[in-house]
């Protein structure tokens, strides 16, 4: 009974730093493409990864806010 209380607590901080990852990783590709649509290299990518970074520590405060103890 104990395990099942742990995994279940701990389960939505399992997810945290691959979303971190993907958040940032997903805004520099978006970055990387407006660069090459709009030729204004590396403005989109580094504003591509300064956004994903944003919305990824979003979302790691909102997770762990959210955790009731």
């Amino acid at each position: 009974q104990d395990w099942v209380r742990v995994v279940r607590e701990a389960g939505p901080l399992l997810g945290i730093g691959t979303s971190l990852a993907v958040t940032v990783l997903l805004g520099v590709l978006a970055g990387r493409w407006a660069d090459s649509r709009w030729d204004r290299e590396p403005l989109f990518t580094i504003l591509g990864a300064v956004a994903g970074l944003a919305l990824g520590l979003y979302g790691f405060v909102r997770t762990v806010a959210s955790i009731k103890r």
